[in-house]
């Protein structure tokens, strides 16, 4: 696939550098940021022209990775480079440009979903403890960067890039390779119990308690969670009941903080949909 050099994949490399900009100083100096639409198309902005140039022209990459990682994979949203095995595209731009430790981000949306990548150089390991203590800033950066891409992107709309359909067939290869390592963490991590030392601490809430509780506070019904959990609608309405009274609270909202504050919204994958149950 030859990408001429008047695309708007290339002419916008310079504009994407004067966005990114701000991020050099923490070391971050690679961002990419990339639509992957439904019907196969795509959109990337990249802030270094040579890498794709790389990626489109002088290699196949693109052919291999048409679809760059599923939103399942990313059970926080986020992920980093080097927990993925064997990706030819992040170790190509390694040994080719120094460009490494980098960490993705993604967003899904009805049409399609969108990445973010954020890099830097291969010998900045310490790129990756900056990441974890500074999601909320790459959050902002990411919404600050759709503000001023705003008139980019819709220049794309009717200019996406079109992949062939049957290179989606890698999706499905490189998702496995992401999670294969953490495909199985919420079992061995499995809590019978918790407790709540800052309430008291000889209160706690059992497992299916805790399910069933982060379950509803996700939408989802009593009859959906007893679905799932092979139980009665009744049952799961009590184990709601008995987490309410051992918290002394029935507000939702308070409930939620409490459950996020505990971190106890991670215990469980939660599906996108109630057809997931």
């Amino acid at each position: 696939m030859m990408m001429p050099s008047d695309h708007i994949t290339f002419l916008h490399c310079i504009d994407m550098q004067q966005i990114c900009a701000p991020l050099a100083k923490y070391g971050i100096t690679f961002i990419c940021y990339t639509q992957i639409h439904n019907d196969g198309t795509r959109l990337d902005l990249c802030s270094n022209y040579k890498i794709t140039n790389f990626y489109y022209n002088e290699t196949d990459l693109y052919s291999k990775y048409a679809v760059d990682c599923s939103p399942a994979s990313f059970a926080n949203n986020f992920i980093l480079h080097a927990t993925i095995k064997n990706d030819d595209a992040i170790n190509m731009v390694r040994d080719n440009f120094s460009i490494s430790n980098g960490i993705s981000f993604v967003k899904k949306y009805k049409r399609y979903y969108e990445t973010w990548t954020f890099a830097g150089h291969k010998n900045n390991i310490s790129l990756l403890n900056f990441y974890i203590t500074h999601l909320d800033m790459l959050k902002l950066f990411m919404l600050y960067f759709r503000d001023k891409t705003v008139s980019i992107i819709q220049k794309f709309r009717n200019n996406r890039l079109h992949i062939p359909k049957n290179h989606l067939k890698t999706e499905k290869k490189l998702e496995r390779n992401i999670i294969d390592d953490l495909n199985d963490y919420h079992n061995d991590f499995s809590l019978k119990r918790y407790y709540f030392d800052d309430i008291n601490p000889n209160i706690y809430l059992t497992q299916r308690e805790i399910y069933c509780l982060v379950y509803s506070l996700h939408g989802y019904t009593a009859k959906e969670i007893a679905k799932h959990t092979e139980s009665s609608h009744r049952s799961v309405e009590t184990h709601l009941y008995n987490a309410k009274i051992k918290l002394g609270c029935y507000n939702k909202n308070m409930l939620r903080t409490i459950i996020y504050n505990n971190g106890l919204n991670s215990l469980f994958k939660i599906p996108t949909n109630s057809s997931d149950l």
